[in-house]
């Protein structure tokens, strides 16, 4: 039974995706941007000063526009329940449910917790292929690239 289900995790969450500290491999461009306020969220305008960008993760650097991109990058994996998304943002644990259900992550999400001389970022993941961040109140969603 404990093989099944390690067989089964492996099979959700590629190696590949979540191997170690190692941050996912290949490009990842933001595809859509959501601002939060008191009065709900918007989509972000597509001329966004982060949508179409790439960032792109190696072992110890990030490649992208400011503030992502650093240099000696450390990463870590992390299993981040919904009030700990975005930081903390959501003032309370409905709120930060409520939050999550809204930019569809999951309740825990696998988090890659980047520190770089820029700062410090959480890239939620919803999906192999999808992860968030929130910079200045907007949830920006980063695709990976095929």
């Amino acid at each position: 039974m404990l093989r099944f289900l390690f067989v089964l995790l492996i099979a959700v969450f590629p190696a590949s995706v979540f191997a170690g500290d190692a941050p996912p491999e290949g490009a990842w461009t933001v595809a859509s941007g959501l601002r939060f306020s008191e009065g709900g969220a918007v989509e972000v305008e597509k001329n966004g000063a982060y949508l179409g960008k790439t960032i792109r993760f190696s072992a110890h650097a990030v490649d992208g526009p400011p503030p992502f991109g650093c240099g000696d990058a450390k990463f870590s994996w992390s299993d981040m329940p919904a009030e700990g998304f975005f930081q903390g943002f959501a003032e309370n644990a409905e709120k930060a449910v409520i939050s999550a259900r809204r930019v569809q992550l999951p309740n825990p999400a696998r988090t890659l917790d980047v520190t770089c001389e820029t700062g410090i970022f959480d890239f939620h993941m919803r999906d192999e292929n999808t992860m968030l961040i929130m910079l200045d109140l907007v949830v920006y969603t980063f695709e990976r690239q095929k």
